[in-house]
């Protein structure tokens, strides 16, 4: 069974997806391009205009609803200094780790 978070579930509520379901990337993504941008003190807007993105498609993103394509997905990796592929790797540490939330 395919289970998909919900406003306001917990982050086990996340884990519950079915093995060879990709959808957990779109959702690790999700949580790291909310931590790096709230991190950093932006709003959703902020970051839309950074990456030349309307802020529909950022709320996008941070919802887990689509990834950011391999060259934006480049882009916020460069924008937030973390390596490529960043957004996806569960064992890359997150460059804000220090932050109030990560």
């Amino acid at each position: 069974m395919t289970s998909f978070p919900r406003p306001g579930d917990a982050p086990a509520a996340r884990c519950r997806i079915r093995h060879g379901d990709r959808s957990w990337l779109r959702f690790r993504a999700a949580d790291r391009i909310a931590r790096w941008r709230r991190a950093v003190g932006w709003s959703q807007a902020q970051l839309a205009a950074a990456v030349d993105r309307d802020p529909s498609t950022v709320s996008r993103w941070e919802r887990g609803r689509r990834l950011p394509s391999p060259e934006m997905h480049s882009a916020l990796c460069g924008l937030f200094g973390c390596d490529d592929g960043c957004l996806l790797d569960a064992h890359d540490p997150l460059p804000f780790a220090d932050a109030e939330g990560c």
